[in-house]
């Protein structure tokens, strides 16, 4: 808890079994301490009703049991932000000469527009995002193809 802090989060994946403590007091905690506008989404092995119940009511926004599949926890994730940051969805990125407008899933260079597949798209989006970090193969091959690290 000591990174959020010192940290910014878009969003925060909780398990409920935790080294030092459990989901639902870190969940607790970041609603006292962070707020209500930070999503949660609980991960987590446990599946019974009071489980689920106990979670939601604990602040977390949406429960998903595991083990996880990747297209519903990335449609879970995409839910989740979506109503987090609204703004967000539709609104035209610009990095110096690149501008992404959502709405078409388009590209343009200088004004002009670049043909780019879906995927191409994606991976373009994200990299601009996330300039100046380091991002590996992995990670890269999990948020973009949807594919678990191997």
């Amino acid at each position: 808890m000591k990174d959020m802090r010192r940290d910014t989060f878009d969003l925060l994946l909780v398990d409920w079994h935790l080294p030092d403590t459990s989901g639902p007091e870190v969940v607790r905690w970041v609603r006292k301490h962070v707020g209500l506008d930070l999503p949660i989404l609980f991960v987590t092995s446990r599946q019974e009703e009071r489980d689920i119940v106990e979670g939601l009511d604990c602040g977390a926004d949406d429960f998903m049991v595991k083990p996880e599949r990747v297209g519903e926890l990335t449609a879970r994730v995409g839910a989740l932000l979506r109503r987090a940051y609204p703004a967000a969805v539709n609104e035209v990125l610009e990095f110096g000469r690149y501008r992404f407008l959502p709405e078409t899933r388009t590209l343009e260079m200088d004004g002009k527009p670049v043909e780019l597949k879906n995927r191409e798209y994606d991976l373009a989006l994200f990299l601009f995002q996330n300039m100046g970090r380091l991002l590996s193969r992995d990670h890269l091959r999990e948020i973009i193809w949807g594919r678990p690290a191997t």
